[in-house]
């Protein structure tokens, strides 16, 4: 329908119309009166002057009213264009004013339309290309300030800039377009002037030339040259480490063995001993680790999926009804032309394609809701099955609580071994009490290792290794100054662990002076004998007069914190936390204020002038400042879980993935309201209105201003960099790179070139990092902010779900190897952080609900834009979040497994379980092995666990011990590059390497001529 200047009534665009419509564009009258007849016009052989036609199919052709009428086959054009300067009357442009009237397109022109006459204002809409180019005789877009209306643009010559617009006056030939000033640093440019300035940003002062000049250059330079000079240091001292010759051989591939042993092995069920994992062994099936990691590749497993069926469905979705969507919200910013008609194209694009969009947003929720309950029944039955199936240190261990007090004086494990075994009936295999170290666990852990030490020493005598004081010496002679003095440094270093060793008087007063804590565990021999003592004891089981409570032990050994058995309460483990929390807000506002605010004050003061935006420097450092902000989060967190005193990894690994997100969820809201604020200043300076005119500053509601189409692609935009690659990929690519070749390589440069340590001591320098849960926290941070782009338009949507799934595999692939291959043996049992996990997911399906709800609202007939529809937003995000939990705590229980008390046949006992794991009740609690050693002076003592020298544990069968070492399949230590080539042996390479490279130019014989003058078959 177009709305003709012959009359005020609409007629349909039939062929009569358009060739009415065409020659009263061709004659160029101006038709005062509405009453004229098309016919009577178009019979005027005055009239009739040559045209240029532009057509839709771009071609082009010059005719006059006759000729037009008598074409056979009709194609609309698109612009009409004069060979000579048209009157005022001819101005093309949509909406009917005094100086403006209406473009005549209709949506089958979207995006083709251009202006071809110079000096008339023309009405953009979505109708327009943005790419399009003025003529030639006035090659500059200017939008013109003397025009009612907004959103006008002509096409105009260089001296005409200033004249249409003084807040534009400099002709931009590589833009095509009047621009402001180009000045960094400008907030007002002069207007006589459009080269200087008159008011500069904060941080500039005004020059006398009216250039803006940095304050704080000096301080840029001084922490570049900081940064500059420290890494010159780390890698000279790099290249040093290398170059120095091996003095420690022999404790190096000890350390390298220790470093090994460490590892998962699979189970020595054949006899043939203890062997490495294969590389493909499917770790969503298979316990390595225990059940809790099976469940952790498993949820992996499942946002792989979920994100690949996002985004194909996404792609699918476009595909089918507008490929727009893949585009929607990442057009770029330009000129003020092509800023009109982007948000004029995005406005329109988005509400007309906001249908589909919610349609897909509730496949989304719906489909994530559901298949997150039924994932929780399925994971819960997987881990209720793997826990009834293999047979760990748990099975056989009931928890004590409510012990009175007493003193390491007192043969406490004998007396409460006896009363248990007096009121069950039943022979208890021994007691493991927990102590409070209050301080003294690195005492006790170092006198436990000490034994090692001196077994290893004895190792080193019998290898003919030369002796630590005579080589020390002997190195430090050789070596010059500046050698001399980083290694002494190094030594400082190592003092501190590289000690004497405890006397025996001194370790037995500290045991002797210890207090016990109320809690402590007892073994049986089998399963059913646990269950049976619980029964019997479960009522009115006293001990010297306090009553005692017993339950299942509910870790594996070595998953218990045996240091953190001190005296504190609930509440005291609650302001602890509230003490974490405040060191938690006061890292945020370090990283905001050290980190982010520079970056942010750089992209609030970066020159757009002409549609310029910040280069690849900038995401260069805002990538690094969310990875120094998310990898702050993580120390920070993971101190603070610590300092909590949980007794229980399990518990301690949920505690820090909620710490870590909420700490995360804290940056990136920082993030978001600063590129909120950011996004508003830039707008305002861009002159950017809303699709129905208004400036942006006079938009009275924030859901208003949040829902205008140039704020939404910026915080899009904003959104995306946020998450790739500064989240989903960096730190990835990093880690492997950082947390073991780096960290490895440097330790073991060290180590190598320092005989004087300690065995112990150099092994727990070249030991691989324990594993945590925290990848939990990882993974669901990158699901967050997925999530939060579907809040904005879908160009991105496609693209970050896509980088979610690369992301989630490379970090599968990743855990997959290191579990395999690099971190030390360890034995998650605990559903606690599973379900922490899917309590977690919640939140994340509640912004989806938030979302749809939002964009239901954003069609065509309603608007999206009204406060009560934030307050919506808010109220559904908060109900589903609040009803997914309650499902999770008391409905998805009820589909688990049932459990039977119909103990398995081939059950195994806890002598067949202790021989075959290392790390049983009593070889992981430091303070039971001393006293074993020390109060009861038992013969072995009880052997303490030490991952990696699991060879030097002996049996004593009367005290619950039966590990002992069966043949192991190690790794070459010779794989991790015990020496490097000296100067002398890079110049014969260099010498064989010339050698080899004239002998092939001459075409003769492949052979390599040594150093030694002798031949050497290549």
């Amino acid at each position: 329908m177009y709305k003709n200047s012959c009359g005020s009534r609409r007629v349909t665009v039939t062929r009569t119309a358009v060739i009415c419509i065409t020659n009263i564009l061709l004659v160029g009258a101006a038709v005062d009166d509405p009453n004229a007849s098309c016919a009577a016009i178009t019979k005027s052989p005055a009239l009739i002057q040559q045209r240029k036609l532009v057509w839709t199919d771009g071609s082009t052709s010059t005719v006059g009213s006759e000729e037009l009428t008598e074409r056979g086959t009709w194609r609309s054009p698109l612009v009409i264009q004069n060979l000579a300067p048209p009157p005022p009357s001819e101005l093309r442009g949509r909406g009917q004013s005094d100086d403006i009237v209406d473009d005549g397109f209709n949506s089958t022109n979207e995006g083709r339309a251009a202006i071809t006459q110079c000096g008339h204002s023309v009405k953009l809409n979505e109708h327009y290309k943005m790419e399009a180019t003025c003529p030639q005789q006035c090659p500059f877009y200017v939008q013109d300030q003397n025009s009612k209306d907004f959103c006008t643009a002509m096409c105009v010559e260089a001296k005409q800039c200033a004249f249409y617009n003084p807040l534009t006056p400099v002709a931009d030939p590589a833009l095509g377009s009047c621009r402001e000033a180009s000045l960094d640093g400008c907030q007002e440019a002069s207007k006589e002037d459009p080269e200087r300035c008159v008011k500069c940003w904060p941080g500039y002062s005004l020059s006398t030339r009216g250039h803006c000049i940095a304050r704080f250059t000096w301080l840029q330079w001084t922490g570049i040259v900081i940064v500059g000079v420290v890494c010159l240091v780390v890698i000279v001292y790099a290249i040093e480490l290398n170059m120095r010759p091996v003095t420690n051989v022999a404790g190096l591939k000890q350390a390298l063995t220790n470093r090994t042993a460490q590892k998962n092995r699979m189970p020595n069920l054949d006899g043939a001993g203890l062997r490495p994992w294969p590389i493909t062994t499917n770790l969503c099936n298979e316990a390595v680790g225990g059940p809790t990691l099976t469940l952790h590749f498993r949820f992996q497993a499942v946002v792989i999926l979920w994100a690949i069926i996002i985004f194909v469905s996404w792609v699918i979705l476009a595909l089918a009804v507008d490929s727009d969507l893949l585009i929607l919200g990442r057009r770029p910013f330009g000129n003020a032309y092509k800023n009109c008609v982007l948000v004029f194209w995005g406005s329109m694009t988005q509400k007309k394609l906001m249908w589909a969009k919610t349609l897909f947003l509730g496949f989304v929720y719906a489909g994530s809701f559901l298949g997150a309950l039924i994932y929780g029944v399925v994971q819960l039955r997987f881990w209720q099955f793997k826990d009834e199936t293999i047979d760990t240190m748990k099975d056989f261990a009931i928890h004590i609580s409510g012990l009175p007090q007493f003193t390491g004086e007192e043969r406490i494990e004998e007396e409460l071994q006896g009363c248990i075994a007096g009121a069950s009936g039943q022979n208890v295999v021994g007691v493991s009490i927990c102590w409070d170290l209050a301080g003294q666990l690195d005492l006790v852990t170092d006198t436990c290792v000490e034994e090692l030490h001196n077994q290893q020493l004895l190792e080193r005598a019998a290898s003919g290794a030369v002796g630590a004081v005579d080589m020390e010496e002997s190195t430090t002679l050789q070596m010059g100054f500046l050698r001399r003095s980083v290694f002494k440094l190094e030594q400082l270093i190592f003092q501190a662990r590289n000690c004497e060793d405890t006397a025996n008087d001194t370790v037995l007063k500290s045991l002797h002076a210890m207090k016990g804590s109320s809690e402590a565990f007892a073994v049986f021999e089998t399963e059913e004998i646990r269950d049976l003592v619980l029964k019997k004891l479960s009522q009115d089981f006293e001990f010297r007069g306090s009553k005692l409570t017993v339950s299942r032990a509910a870790d594996e050994p070595d998953s218990v914190l045996w240091g953190n058995f001190d005296d504190a309460d609930l509440w005291t483990m609650c302001k602890r936390l509230a003490r974490g929390a405040l060191f938690i807000l006061l890292g945020v506002a370090i990283w905001g204020g050290v980190f982010y605010a520079p970056y942010a004050w750089t992209i609030l003061t970066f020159n757009y002038t002409g549609g310029q935006q910040p280069g690849f420097i900038y995401s260069l450092i805002f990538s690094l400042v969310v990875c120094a902000g998310n990898q702050m989060m993580y120390e920070i967190c993971s101190r603070v879980s610590d300092s909590i005193g949980f007794r229980g990894k399990g518990r301690r690994e949920a505690c820090y993935m909620v710490l870590y997100l909420a700490a995360v969820a804290l940056n990136i809201l920082l993030d978001l309201a600063t590129t909120y604020y950011m996004a508003y200043e830039i707008i305002i300076n861009l002159h950017f209105r809303s699709v129905d005119g208004r400036p942006v500053q006079e938009i009275p509601y924030f859901m208003e201003k949040f829902h205008t189409y140039a704020m939404q692609r910026l915080l899009g935009q904003n959104m995306y960099e946020y998450a790739f690659p500064a989240t989903f990929l960096v730190p990835y690519i990093l880690e492997p790179l950082g947390t073991v070749y780096i960290l490895m390589r440097i330790c073991l440069l060290v180590v190598r070139t320092h005989p004087e340590l300690k065995p112990w001591v150099a092994s727990s320098w070249l030991a691989p990092l324990e594993l945590d849960l925290g990848r939990y926290a990882d993974i669901l941070i990158n699901v967050s902010l997925a999530v939060l782009m579907l809040f904005f338009p879908g160009g991105y949507t496609h693209k970050i779900f896509f980088w979610l799934a690369v992301s989630s595999i490379w970090i599968y692939v990743f855990d997959h190897w290191r579990i395999l291959r690099v971190v030390p043996a360890t034995d998650y049992t605990t559903y606690e952080v599973e379900y922490c996990a899917q309590a977690s997911f919640a939140p994340i399906c509640g912004l989806l609900f938030s979302c749809l709800v939002l964009k239901s609202y954003c069609d065509e007939n309603r608007s999206c834009s009204k406060p009560e529809v934030g307050w919506l937003c808010v109220y559904a995000f908060v109900g589903h979040t609040t009803l997914h939990i309650l499902l999770l705590r008391f409905v998805v229980p009820l589909f688990g497994r049932k459990s039977d008390r119909d103990y398995r046949p081939d059950a195994k006992t806890y002598r067949e379980v202790a021989k075959t794991v290392p790390a049983n009740w009593f070889s992981v609690n430091p303070t039971h092995c001393l006293r074993s050693r020390f109060i009861y002076r038992h013969s072995p003592p009880c052997s303490y666990y030490q991952p990696g020298a699991e060879k030097h544990m002996e049996v004593n069968e009367s005290i619950g011990c039966f590990y002992t070492e069966v043949g192991t399949e190690w790794e070459d230590p010779a794989n991790y590059e015990l020496s490097v080539p000296s100067w002398t042996d890079l110049k014969d390479c260099m010498g064989d390497l010339a050698v080899a490279t004239k002998s092939f130019a001459a075409g003769g014989s492949s052979e390599l001529i040594k150093s030694d003058g002798q031949p050497q078959t290549q």
